[in-house]
Parts: structure tokens; C-alpha cells; sequence
């Protein structure tokens, strides 16, 4: 678990992510502050609409606007070179421990093209590798509590941009079709997710009410979308159990069922067990 303390309110909350930045009084305080920015945005004039026809500010040339995020025509985006932005050196002494690994030579080349043939880093297949020897030889670990957490998630083919527009809602993650994996293969599937929960509760469903929340004002939007695209709703569940302590429940509220029946979305349950030996 990591320590944090909240950019809106000052409260010191934790939790599993990295990169919080507020607790769970203020995250949807938050999200809503940047789905009014958003809205006000578009009402200015400032965003730009898909389909219109833009100036490039590199050639001069007109181009169509096929995504939100579009800046440029399609030659000039090609061609432009965006110079990454440096780590954020602060935070990462902040919140992680430098350690340095010598192996025998020629061996570095190998593990790293192992760790991406698995899609992780080489920093995350040693942890990994290092969490998996701790099972092994029952290392008593802090995070030995169960935990669980909820996500709504629309998947198929379609432009994020225009799911982000009818919903009006800024997604915590996506992707487009053809967008590059860390590993380097490409998604053939477009993702757009909202609504992370990860406040563990033993009545999973208050979890997953928490997810729909923001959506049951939009339902008829949400039939918008599955009328204009060919996408899937999920309603994804990934709880983590350890066997030494009660198993939570994981049944869906009336509720949360209606909700799934009036937009077709299905709920996604993927279970992990943590055994103790």
C-alpha cells in the first residue's frame, strides 16, 4: 500500500495505486471538476468537432478531424517528432527505493526480451519473480489482506474521442485500434474505462454501484452508443481473496443488475485466490 495525501483536501488516505492524488471523498469531487472543465470546453467552442475540417499549423493544408486529440494533419503527424517529457524525478525518490542488479554478461539482452514476451518491464518481472520466492517460503508480506476492485469498461471498434463526447465523461483509460502495447504488438480492439473503484468492501456490490453511478443518468447515451458502434459494456470485477480470511460477496445488487439488463452490459468476475501455505 502506498501513502498518500490528497491534492484536494489534505487528508492522508493509501492505497494500491502509485499516482493517487485524491482520497475517495474527493475523486469523484475531482472527476466531476474535470467533466465540467470538459463540458465547458465544448461549450466555448474550444473543442474541436470530429468531422470538421481544420487548418494544419505545420503546412497550411485542410484536413478532417478524425479524433478529438487531432492537432495536425495526417502527413505532419507522421512526420513530427514529440520529444518525451522527462520523469518526474521528485516524485520517483519520493516513493521508490533505487536498487541495482548486475548479472552476467549477454544476460541483460535475454531477460529483457523474456520480460516483454511476458508484457512487462524488466523492473516488473523482477518484482514479480521477487513477490512470487516470498509465496514460496511464506514471506510475511504487509498487503496480506484481501482486496478487490471495480471498473466499467466499453470495448470494440470505434474512436475513444467520440465515446468520451456523447458520455461526457473523461475516461481513467484508452486505447485506439492500432495503438502499440508496451510489448510492441498493436490492440486490434478499442477500450474506454471509467469509473475505478478499488476500496475494498466485503459487499462487492457497493463497489460495483459505486462504478455504474455516474452512468445511470446515462443510459440513453449508453444505447446511442451500442446502436452507433459495434462495442461491448463490461462490467469487470477482479477481487483477490486470500484463503485464510472470509470470502467476500460478490452478488450483484438489484440495482446493478437493472442497470446491466436496460444497457446489455455484462458483469466480468476474475477471481484470484491467494493461498496460504
Amino acid at each position: 500500500m502506498f501513502k498518500h495525501k490528497c491534492e484536494m483536501c489534505g487528508l492522508e488516505f493509501e492505497t494500491n495505486n502509485t499516482r493517487a492524488k485524491y482520497c475517495i471523498y474527493c475523486r469523484d469531487k475531482a472527476q466531476a471538476a474535470r467533466n465540467r472543465a470538459y463540458a465547458e470546453k465544448k461549450k466555448s467552442g474550444f473543442a474541436v468537432k470530429i468531422g470538421s475540417e481544420q487548418i494544419c499549423p505545420i503546412c497550411g493544408k485542410t484536413y478532417t478531424v478524425t479524433s478529438g486529440s487531432q492537432k495536425y494533419c495526417k502527413e505532419c503527424t507522421a512526420g513530427k517528432k514529440r520529444k518525451k517529457s522527462a520523469p518526474n524525478t521528485e516524485y520517483l525518490k519520493g516513493h521508490y527505493d533505487y536498487i541495482r542488479v548486475n548479472v552476467p554478461k549477454g544476460e541483460r539482452e535475454k531477460i529483457k526480451s523474456y520480460a516483454e514476451s511476458q508484457g512487462m518491464s524488466v523492473n516488473k518481472l523482477l518484482l514479480t519473480a521477487l513477490e512470487e520466492y516470498q509465496n514460496k517460503h511464506n514471506y510475511d508480506k504487509t498487503s496480506s489482506q484481501s482486496s478487490c476492485y471495480t471498473y466499467f469498461m466499453i470495448r470494440g471498434n470505434y474512436d475513444p474521442d467520440s465515446i468520451t463526447e456523447l458520455l461526457g465523461l473523461v475516461p481513467e483509460k484508452s486505447w485506439r485500434i492500432g495503438d502499440k502495447r508496451k510489448n510492441g504488438t498493436v490492440y486490434d480492439f478499442a477500450m474506454w474505462q471509467y469509473g475505478t473503484c478499488d476500496s475494498y468492501d466485503v459487499y462487492v456490490e457497493n463497489q460495483m454501484l459505486k462504478t455504474i453511478t455516474p452512468f445511470l443518468s446515462k443510459i440513453s447515451a449508453l444505447k446511442e452508443i451500442k446502436q452507433k458502434y459495434d462495442v461491448e459494456f463490461t462490467l469487470e470485477v477482479v477481487p483477490t481473496i486470500k484463503s485464510s480470511e472470509g470470502v467476500p460477496c460478490v452478488a450483484p445488487s438489484m440495482e446493478v443488475m437493472q442497470f446491466c439488463c436496460d444497457t446489455a452490459t455484462k458483469i466480468d468476475i476474475d477471481l484470484y485466490v491467494d493461498i496460504d501455505e
